[in-house]
């Protein structure tokens, strides 16, 4: 009996997520490091988000989802996907940090929690046709 139905594109996408997850902490992290004296964390979140979207959309497309689809409407739906990523991310950051958590610790716990539900957006919304 199978317990779980991976294929293909599950494993591209845990693949190109983990990458592209490495690449928004790093960021956070770097941003966090610059500005992090003088500008509030969600500020820094917002940088760091605008810095990896395109970064990552490009992966989603060509890797994960193999999109021939126009780009700029998918681009779209895959901004307002992880916008709402975006938002959940600022509130579990808000309450882990509220609850005393160091700030890293904090956004890693919280891009985990929300990677898994951007998949399913991704799925049905930004890459639907493909």
């Amino acid at each position: 009996m199978k317990l779980v139905n991976i294929n293909a594109r599950t494993v591209r996408y845990l693949l190109i997520g983990l990458y592209n997850t490495a690449v928004g902490y790093l960021l956070f992290g770097l941003v966090n490091y610059i500005l992090g004296e003088s500008t509030h964390y969600l500020v820094i979140l917002g940088i760091s988000f605008m810095l990896s979207l395109t970064h990552a959309y490009i992966g989603q497309r060509f890797v994960v989802f193999r999109s021939t689809a126009p780009w700029w409407n998918e681009y779209l739906r895959f901004f307002i996907v992880n916008l709402s990523g975006m938002a959940s991310n600022a509130l579990l950051l808000i309450l882990f940090v509220e609850l005393g958590m160091g700030l890293m610790v904090a956004q890693a716990i919280s891009v985990l929690i929300v990677t898994v539900f951007s998949y399913f957006g991704h799925r049905h919304f930004s890459f639907r046709s493909a």
